[in-house]
């Protein structure tokens, strides 16, 4: 049975699931991505809408992406203009949180840069995890 990693994305948070799952093909991991995601969103779905949570494969090729928003229940109400409108709005708020994700990660690596050409020891790290 192939093995299963999922990625939660947040805005500059990212979370990696180290151990995996193993699942019978794509479909069971995608409803497991769902379930996960459903219980991650539970009672702060306006807060959590704009989240993504990826499924790897053991390689960590992204197989499929889930965006909050496309399960969050407490706006299955709304028409499809307005659903359409807080989808967008979910992935724009994603997409934004990258940036800055992806920014600060430069800033970082600039810093680092900028100590080692002045002769300074300098370790940038983001997550646990070095950055330069």
């Amino acid at each position: 049975m192939p093995m299963f990693f999922f990625k939660l994305r947040a805005g500059r948070l990212s979370i990696n699931e180290p151990e995996g799952v193993e699942l019978p093909d794509i479909s069971a991991a995608q409803e497991e991505a769902r379930r996960v995601a459903h219980d991650l969103m539970q009672n702060c779905e306006p807060k959590t809408r704009h989240w993504q949570l990826d499924t790897c494969d053991a390689a960590g090729n992204v197989l499929s992406t889930l965006l909050f928003v496309d399960i969050d229940p407490t706006i299955i109400h709304l028409n499809r203009r307005d659903h359409a409108l807080v989808r967008r709005a979910s992935e724009l708020c994603a997409q934004l949180g990258e940036a800055m994700a992806a920014c600060h990660a430069t800033i970082l690596r600039s810093r680092t840069i900028t100590a080692r050409t002045n002769g300074r020891p300098y370790l940038a790290a983001q997550d646990g995890r070095r950055v330069a």
